[in-house]
């Protein structure tokens, strides 16, 4: 059984935008941008039974461009850079980490 559906011009060229922005805002929620960082650096692959091998890998012969897995890994990148950046700017403020100046005589 297929769908039969009309796909809007330029699709093609969009798609994997749109799934970014979708996956960066699914992962702003502070439970799921925790359990995304849990990861660590493990390989994110989206693996399915039926062919999609654009946004994912075909299981049964192993090929797809896994482009959801890489989506997830960048976003997983971002906020973990995000979360760097910010304690970073909390040690400015409080005065931790940073180089204490030297005392003038």
């Amino acid at each position: 059984y297929k769908r039969q559906v009309t796909i809007r011009p330029g699709w093609g060229d969009m798609k994997y935008f749109v799934m970014l922005d979708m996956v960066r805002q699914k992962f702003m929620d502070p439970e799921l941008g925790r359990k995304l960082l849990e990861t660590g650096d493990t390989l994110l692959v989206e693996g399915n039974l039926w062919g999609d091998r654009y946004w994912g890998v075909d299981l049964k012969t192993g090929f797809g461009e896994n482009n959801l897995g890489k989506i997830l890994m960048k976003v997983r990148d971002e906020l973990r850079m995000s979360r760097v950046c910010s304690r970073s700017r909390k040690a400015r403020r409080s005065g931790v980490g940073g180089v204490a100046a030297p005392f003038l005589s």
